[in-house]
């Protein structure tokens, strides 16, 4: 999941650390020793109301850079079926991406450090900015 309707470039040789090659994420190895393939990345709204993916009710976001992209094209689902999502970040980007992500479709996130005291809610990017660096997983449900 990433742009929806597109192609990618997706590293398929650094085990855990593979991902898309384009989309912002920073690879240590000299790119001539990155190993690649082609593959599809779809938009959340393109998965379930063209392709016809059953909607779920909980959605874990571990996409090595394309947080993005999934948490922003996804208008009519997130509008209309309004998921619980654990979200990993790997970027300032993916962090700026979740807190336009809140306020847009009216989520409250917790960061999964605080989540068993439910304490400091976050529900936009000033709220997001106020955490140095960038949260490793964020536990998102609507409000």
């Amino acid at each position: 999941m990433g742009p929806d309707h597109t192609t990618l470039k997706f590293v398929n040789n650094l085990g855990a650390s593979n991902g898309p090659l384009s989309l912002g994420k920073e690879y240590k190895e000299d790119m001539n020793d990155l190993r690649h393939e082609e593959v599809v990345s779809c938009g959340i709204d393109e998965l379930v109301y063209e392709k016809g993916i059953p909607p779920a009710d909980f959605i874990k976001f571990d996409l090595e850079s394309g947080e993005e992209y999934a948490l922003h094209n996804g208008q009519r689902f997130f509008t209309e079926k309004r998921p619980i999502i654990l979200l990993e970040l790997h970027s300032l980007r993916a962090k700026d991406a979740a807190g336009l992500f809140f306020e847009k479709y009216k989520y409250v996130a917790f960061l999964m450090d605080d989540i068993s005291e439910r304490k400091s809610p976050l529900r936009s990017i000033k709220d997001f900015n106020k955490i140095d660096g960038v949260p490793h997983m964020v536990y998102c449900i609507p409000e």
